[in-house]
């Protein structure tokens, strides 16, 4: 009988097989972080997103370890722990939300994002830098952040978002780079303290009520690159004087500068075709306004209450008042209608109790109901041949009437 020697091909090919299966299974390879671990590192919290072995480096998100964080605080660049380099790349939201004690923050540049509500209700943070390398910011960021008083905007932040920094009473002065496309509702809300606001090139749309009762801002000018601004935008901006519209801007909208009471200079650009409802209503302190020949429509309430307005001309290319849009001007003494109109609405001038002659245009064929009511100055008044209705008490209660033309 023959003997297989233990060196001949079937040993040696099973030894091989048998050496190489024990070897996968005591040379085991290194094996990735958990997605989602935890560490810290001088009081803050960061939790693992990302991790490459092989190159050592990995990406993580931020918050505190405690909401009694204090003081001022560096969120780094990036982190090391257990040799891996990681990048902070994200701070979480509501991660610092209520941090009382918190008094400065300084974010570094490899953060792309804050979270919503990140620093919200933080009653002692009085500066905030945002490094160039964030690109997002989540609504409610800086909300009721009652001291906050500087506020740096990363160079490469795209859009504000709504409530950004609303109700940051202390806030002074923002500059917008020009990186920021969009500024989103109610993004500086009641920061009764805003007393500069710079706006970038790269401006092209501001949501509702952006800057809605900051009650000290004395003046604004809304860049060219602006084509959409919400409404309300500047609404009880009691402190506002003057105001420059961008030639971007095709409509002015609804409640834009409403009860901006101190406002006395207004720039309105050719580009402007439509004047919003309530655009400019208890604008007391508005002597004149002068309006573009590009301009077809005023809305309803437009110019309600502009107590201190003088003289009106409204050109020739408007051919659409609303009601009451000129109601209660109490100042008024001079006025010009277009013949572009061919309706007098509802109250539209009733209530210019300064007013002392009109001359209605031949464009006009109607006269609604109490459009000149209460202007009980008005002496002289001569209506065209053209106009076919003339509407209930449309010249109710204008007592000093002397003379009428038709």
């Amino acid at each position: 009988m023959k003997t297989e020697s233990i060196f001949s091909s079937g040993y040696v090919s099973r030894f091989i097989t048998s050496f190489t299966l024990l070897a996968s299974i005591l040379i085991l390879p290194k094996v990735q972080a958990e997605i989602g671990g935890i560490f810290t590192v001088g009081g803050l919290t960061y939790t693992i997103q990302t991790e490459e072995p092989d190159t050592k480096t990995g990406s993580v998100s931020v918050a505190p370890e405690s909401t009694e964080i204090s003081g001022d605080i560096v969120i780094p660049a990036s982190v090391v722990n257990e040799e891996i380099d990681y990048s902070v790349t994200t701070i979480v939201q509501r991660a610092f939300y209520g941090c009382n004690s918190l008094t400065s923050v300084t974010i570094g540049d490899n953060v792309t994002a804050i979270g919503g509500n990140a620093f919200a209700n933080c009653s002692s943070l009085k500066t905030i830098t945002i490094g160039d390398g964030v690109t997002e910011v989540g609504g409610n960021a800086f909300a009721n952040c009652k001291v906050l008083e500087n506020i740096k905007v990363g160079n490469r932040v795209t859009s504000i978002p709504s409530f950004a920094f609303s109700e940051c009473g202390s806030l002074a002065s923002v500059i917008i780079p020009e990186s920021v496309t969009y500024i989103g509702n109610y993004a500086f809300y009641g920061c009764t303290n805003l007393t500069s606001v710079a706006m970038g090139n790269g401006l092209i749309e501001m949501g509702e009520g952006v800057f809605v009762k900051c009650t000290r801002l004395p003046s604004i000018e809304i860049p060219d690159s602006v084509t959409l601004m919400g409404r309300a935008a500047f609404s009880y901006c009691l402190s506002l004087t003057s105001a420059k519209i961008g030639s971007g801007i095709s409509e002015i909208s609804y409640e834009a500068f409403s009860w901006c009471s101190s406002l006395a200079n207004v720039e309105i650009p050719e580009s402007v075709t439509s004047i919003g409802s309530f655009a400019f209503l208890g604008c007391t302190g508005l002597p004149g306004i002068e309006i573009p020949e590009s301009v077809t429509s005023i809305g309803y309430s437009a110019f309600d209450g502009c107590s201190s307005l003088i003289s009106l001309d409204i050109p020739d290319s408007v051919t659409s008042i609303g009601e009451r849009a000129f109601q209660a001007c109490t100042g008024l003494k001079s006025l010009k209608i277009g013949s572009g109109i061919s309706e007098i609405g509802f109250e539209t001038f009733s209530l210019c109790t300064s007013l002392t002659d009109l001359v209605i245009p031949k464009s006009v064929t109607s006269i609604g109901l109490r459009a000149f009511d209460g202007c009980s100055s008005l002496t002289y008044i001569e209506i065209p041949e053209s106009v076919r209705v003339i509407g209930s008490a449309s010249f109710g209660r204008c007592e000093s009437l002397e003379s009428i033309i038709l």
